[in-house]
């Protein structure tokens, strides 16, 4: 192994081991934690997994990174750190050359064509961190608790609220089959008075009273 490979495993594993590493010159690299996730479609739950994110922001090396380049490698601190600048140094030379550099366990690197510094990292799998089959099982006569809006509610207390708010719409919508029938029945009744009338005007008799008898021819 040479000294540059040697040097980029020992940084490998201080990042592995502390979750950051920066290097002068180039930036940080840090890796996250991504939370278990479960896929309902696969009936699968996955277990968690880790992204590297690169900032050029910060480029300045801890005092712990180089304690234990210095530990493993039975050096002195001063030596720990010629090391780590030579490596960096190294690296930030081949990408301004528009090389692209591939650090093994982190990600490959390589420049921008307005100079930027572009990181693609490297995808983080963990063979013992197995995907695991996941059965949801939901018991009816279970008092489970469920999101309603963004309060959590138990199943009997759902059940209740949905029992009231049924029994309020029945009780406030009563009323409007009886107003129909009302309108309803007032409007025959109209007619049929109506009817009455028109039938009572229609039959009716007018008597002719002279004011005067007939005059009665004399003999």
């Amino acid at each position: 192994m040479t000294r540059a490979a040697d040097i980029s495993e020992l940084l490998h594993l201080f990042f592995i081991q502390n979750k950051s590493v920066s290097l002068p010159g180039i930036g940080t690299f840090s890796l996250f934690r991504i939370s278990a996730q479960s896929d309902f479609a696969t009936r699968k739950i996955f277990g968690p997994s880790y992204s590297i994110h690169f900032s050029a922001a910060s480029d300045t090396p801890s005092r712990e990174m180089f304690n234990y380049i210095s530990r493993k490698k039975n050096i002195s601190e001063w030596e720990a750190v010629r090391m780590v600048n030579e490596f960096s140094f190294e690296l930030n030379g081949k990408l301004k050359k528009g090389e692209k550099v591939a650090w093994p366990g982190i990600g490959m690197l390589e420049s921008g064509s307005a100079g930027q510094m572009l990181f693609e990292p490297e995808r983080v799998k963990y063979q013992f961190i197995p995907s695991v089959v996941a059965e949801r099982v939901i018991r009816k006569e279970n008092d489970h608790s469920v999101l309603v809006g963004e309060q959590e509610m138990h199943k009997s207390d759902m059940q209740e609220w949905l029992e009231h708010e049924s029994y309020v719409e029945e009780k406030a919508g009563w009323w409007i089959p009886a107003a129909i029938i009302g309108a309803v029945a007032l409007l025959v009744l109209f007619f049929s008075l109506l009817n009455q009338q028109v039938s009572t005007y229609g039959g009716r008799q007018t008597t002719i009273i002279p004011s005067h008898a007939p005059m009665q021819n004399e003999h």
